[in-house]
């Protein structure tokens, strides 16, 4: 058995350990702060700090050419030049507080595990105070009409909302309308698919809400929803595909059955190069590798670039790189892009691909690929909606309090899966070279493509790819029973 200290000596520093240091140092100077809400910053940032030195030892240990392999959540077996069996990291997600304790002891680490494990519920416990004192929200200053006079709230994508936001929605909705039924009387309608992209759950997340007493992160545990009857309604009708085989064989990643023949049956059509005189979206499993397929489609255009810079006017709080179009647009003629906002004149929609023909200083010329001629772009705005009860009108009112202007496409050579998820596309390319990584993944991506002609696989589908969360079928099963 090693000591963790045997791996912390003299070496080169990496990223990884300036940032355990930094988020430890941050955790230090808040908890020093007087400010009482400070402390679940700093036991935040002291728990992360620690685990990220953790993750360090581990990264110490990766054997060259592992690709990271003992620091990373997912990990897979390849053949070496040499035809032995070696494991490789997948992915961008890191190990778990479990995967690591789990990773210690198989590598014979030797470390004091119940430090850890009481600062994690020193970090637990306060999360959870924080987070179940839901007397913190405030009603919103103006906003008692707007809310008196709601009927109806109708939340899209269901599944990839959290258990504990949802009941914050219901918990706010009571304060605003000073009225303690369920959402505050308010109507809900859920709309979605729970088999599909999951919520955003970060590192430990999981635990913490378990702590809080979810039994898992999905919109169908919150607390809200246990203590009331939900009525459900499922549509049955397939629109975007009509190829029945096309259909089964999709039900069957969907919900994980008969994986070995429905992933032979999609290899043995899909597998291999792409229809001709078609121009495929690639669909990857992360920003990164759709970023290489973009900045390789446009560094293989002869044509001379052109910059493209987006405006931010008022209220409009979104992290650059949540913007629905890139702050900084670099295009060329040729450029496989993909409209991102629907046409006022319905000559294209939120979706619509197509190719760059001309550039202007301010706006773009595109051949549509469903579509003749050319269409000229100008830049278009997003905007930060407000809603507030006008008495004039007796009706709710939008005041737009922000926005963003830029031209409305986005280079689309490859488009993350997560970012395609809600489209229909004529030809789909799938790169999962790395393996897929979440519930529903898969499906996603898979599902995009009208037809089987129009599909196609750069490298073949795993069974191990069409990741299905027990949890869901379960849930799904539980939802029919409710009617």
């Amino acid at each position: 058995m090693s000591n963790i200290s045997d791996y912390m000596e003299d070496g080169d520093e990496s990223d990884l350990l300036q940032n355990a240091i930094d988020s430890v140092q941050l955790g230090i100077e808040d908890f020093k702060n007087d400010d009482p809400k400070r402390i679940l910053s700093a036991f935040r940032n002291l728990h992360a700090g620690v685990l990220l030195l953790c993750k360090e030892v581990l990264l110490r240990l990766c054997p060259k050419d592992s690709k990271e392999v003992h620091i990373k959540a997912k990990q897979q077996a390849i053949k070496d030049s040499d035809g032995n069996i070696i494991f490789v990291g997948v992915g961008d997600n890191t190990v778990t507080e479990h995967q690591i304790i789990d990773r210690f002891k198989s590598l014979g680490i030797k470390t004091d595990l119940s430090k850890l494990n009481a600062l994690t519920k020193i970090r637990n416990d306060i999360e959870h105070y924080y987070s179940q004192n839901l007397s913190e929200i405030q009603p919103r200053r103006g906003g008692a009409k707007l809310f008196k006079n709601l009927k109806r709230v109708i939340i899209d994508e269901i599944s990839m909302v959290r258990a504990d936001l949802l009941d914050a929605v219901d918990h706010a909705l009571q304060i605003n309308r000073k009225d303690a039924r369920p959402f505050g009387g308010v109507q809900i309608i859920l709309v979605g698919d729970f088999l599909q992209l999951p919520p955003v759950v970060r590192g430990d997340e999981e635990e913490i809400l378990s702590s809080m007493g979810y039994e898992t992160p999905f919109a169908f545990s919150a607390k809200c929803l246990q203590k009331n009857k939900v009525v459900t309604i499922e549509l049955s009708k397939v629109h975007r595909q009509d190829d029945p085989e096309y259909i089964r064989l999709l039900g069957n990643i969907r919900s994980g059955d008969d994986l070995e023949e429905t992933v032979k049956a999609f290899n043995n059509t899909c597998f291999g190069q792409h229809k001709r005189d078609a121009a495929p979206v690639i669909l990857t499993g992360t920003n990164a590798i759709a970023e290489k397929y973009n900045q390789r489609g446009l560094k293989s255009l002869p044509s001379q670039d052109v910059l493209y810079e987006g405006i931010i006017s008022g209220e409009f709080n979104l992290d650059k790189d949540k913007l629905p179009t890139p702050e900084l647009l670099n295009l060329k003629v040729g450029a496989r892009i993909m409209m991102v906002k629907n046409d006022k004149g319905k000559k294209w929609v939120n979706g619509s691909l197509g190719e760059v023909v001309r550039l202007g200083q301010d706006r773009i010329w595109v051949k549509l690929d469903d579509k003749d001629g050319e269409h000229e772009v100008a830049k278009a705005a997003w905007e930060n909606i407000r809603y507030e009860w006008d008495d004039e009108k007796q009706s709710i009112e939008a005041k737009v309090v922000g926005s963003y202007s830029q031209i409305p496409v986005i280079p689309a050579w490859a488009l993350t899966i997560h970012k395609a998820q809600g489209l229909t596309l004529e030809n789909v390319r799938v790169d999962l070279a790395t393996g897929a990584f979440a519930s529903g993944q898969a499906y996603v991506a898979l599902s995009r493509a009208r037809s089987l002609e129009g599909l196609s696989f750069a490298t073949p589908l795993r069974v191990t790819d069409a990741i299905v969360d027990r949890r869901l079928i379960q849930s799904e099963h539980s939802f029919k029973q409710i009617d």
